[in-house]
């Protein structure tokens, strides 16, 4: 039987770990603070609290996973709006917020431009990101200057909390265009579709996959893996960067220093329930560009995604990203004002919380940047059985770790 040490048991350690265990691995784990990683859940009175992201892109695989480990997935808006079509558009609305909410940002000009560029890129390929092209660049190569200013300058920023100029066309956008078709294909043949979520919230697939691994004969260790010389059996570091090249200094003082020089990003989640309003703005959430004047990177509408979770009116808020770093060190009641500023903007009336809920991470998520491309081909070890797997190699989102993750596995189940 093949070992396998696996450090870190956040969501890529465990679905890690999880693969193994298929494929007929013996398996430890490392973990000095909580399985789980960032990904919680808070119940609270008027709700739940996701600490990190709140639910994950559906996929066969996914699917597969919940099924295997007895987790039921429950899709947007759950049974509420299963039978008007209508409703379900209007509480799936994304917004974009470009001099005001828009759920189009683009004018009837702009529209056309981009289609044109859309059908044009995909006769000639030049859709496909060139080396080392940021995402600015890519999206007025291809779809113009509109496009660029008022959907690429807003969207990235809320989603990966750095500005397009900064930001590799190639790690953001360029599975969409690559020969790869594994992942696409994945989503079409499963049974649910978009976002969905365990029915008692993230942490429920943390804990049943933890379940999973320990009835399985997985060992969890709650402490610091040391790893000072080469081993005998696999080992699959599963920790963000930073930490990652500590475990790998005593080996590979190279790999090290190289993953030393990722940026990781500060990211703060605030979750405030109010009472519900009647004109209060109904859909998934709206995000916001620098030049809007907002602290925030974006808003999710939790009660509107998963509308049978809560009584209340239910909105995370995130903030922080590259461009507000010093977030993550203000005070619970000053974080709260910039919140409060951000909603009256928004919302055009000042309303008081009935609850709030702060999750501070100070290394969210790596910068998809330009160096991280550049770095990105040299991130592996050169000593024997020792392997890296996180979001920082590239796979964005947790239904692209999983992704992942199980192709790092049948790499090394076929090794003999």
């Amino acid at each position: 039987m093949k070992r396998a040490t696996v450090v870190g048991a956040g969501f890529t350690g465990l679905v890690t770990s999880y693969f193994l265990v298929k494929k007929g691995w013996k398996v430890e784990i490392y973990e000095k603070s909580r399985v789980g990683g960032l990904i919680g859940t808070v119940k609270t009175p008027n709700g739940p609290v996701e600490t990190a992201a709140n639910g994950i892109l559906c996929s066969a695989l996914l699917e597969e996973i919940c099924k295997d480990i007895g987790v039921e997935l429950q899709p947007m808006h759950a049974k509420s709006f299963k039978f008007n079509l209508l409703a379900k558009i209007r509480y799936s609305s994304r917004y974009f917020y470009f001099k005001k909410l828009r759920r189009m940002p683009l004018s009837f000009f702009g529209l056309l431009a981009f289609l044109y560029g859309f059908v044009l890129g995909k006769l000639t390929n030049s859709l496909k990101p060139n080396r080392l092209e940021n995402l600015w660049d890519w999206s007025f190569r291809n779809f113009g200057s509109e496009f660029a200013e008022r959907i690429i300058s807003i969207a990235p920023n809320g989603i990966y909390a750095s500005s397009p100029k900064m930001l590799s066309a190639h790690l953001v956008v360029g599975r969409h265009f690559s020969k790869d078709k594994a992942l696409p294909e994945n989503i079409k043949t499963s049974a649910l579709r978009g976002t969905v979520s365990p029915k008692n919230g993230m942490a429920e697939l943390i804990h049943k996959l933890e379940s999973y691994l320990q009835k399985n004969g997985v060992r969890f260790l709650k402490k610091e893996f040391e790893l000072r010389k080469p081993s005998d059996e696999a080992v699959i570091v599963c920790t963000n960067s930073q930490n990652a090249a500590k475990v790998v200094e005593h080996l590979d003082k190279d790999l090290s220093a190289r993953l030393q020089k990722i940026e990781l990003l500060p990211l703060v989640s605030v979750t405030v329930f109010f009472q519900p309003m009647p004109k209060q703005i109904v859909g998934f959430g709206t995000l916001f560009g620098p030049a809007e004047g907002f602290h925030s990177l974006g808003v999710l509408f939790n009660s509107d995604i998963f509308s049978e979770r809560n009584a209340k009116r239910s909105e995370t808020w995130i903030l922080g990203g590259d461009l507000n770093r010093e977030v993550v060190d203000l005070s619970e009641k000053s974080i709260l004002t910039l919140v409060a500023e951000d909603r009256l903007k928004l919302c055009g009336y000042e309303q008081s919380p009935l609850a709030w809920h702060i999750s501070k991470w100070p290394q969210a998520i790596p910068k998809y940047s330009l160096d991280l491309e550049r770095h990105l081909p040299n991130l592996k070890s050169k000593v024997p059985r020792l392997h890296l797997n996180g979001n920082y190699l590239g796979s964005i989102g947790l239904g692209q770790i999983i992704i992942q993750s199980e192709k790092l596995v049948l790499s090394l189940t076929e090794k003999p």
